[in-house]
């Protein structure tokens, strides 16, 4: 893979991350819940942000074992990737809604 390849994919990751925690935003305040549509707008975007988490996962994961030269995640690796990307998450996510007060 190459380096701009590479730095394109960490790009990507930081979209989805982003994407993810905009669309928990929508959906947690602008969808009601008492509401056919509502409830069915709401799991729409909480699918749509769990996919964004997804791809950025499995970016995570091609990028540790680039890094590693390896092919094959091992489960505890790849649950310590979870962890850190859940962490960037949560503090992007205290960023983005800081921002918006």
């Amino acid at each position: 893979m190459r380096d701009d390849q590479l730095e394109r994919l960490k790009q990507t990751q930081e979209q989805a991350i982003d994407h993810a925690i905009e669309a928990m935003d929508m959906a947690h305040a602008e969808c009601d819940i008492t509401t056919k549509d509502g409830r069915g707008d709401r799991v729409w975007l909480t699918k749509g942000a769990n996919e964004s988490m997804k791809l950025a996962l499995s970016i995570e994961r091609l990028l540790q074992a680039k890094a590693q030269g390896r092919t094959v995640d091992e489960p505890e690796e790849a649950t310590k990737a979870a962890e850190d990307m859940l962490k960037r998450a949560n503090k992007r996510y205290e960023e983005y809604t800081q921002r918006k007060q």
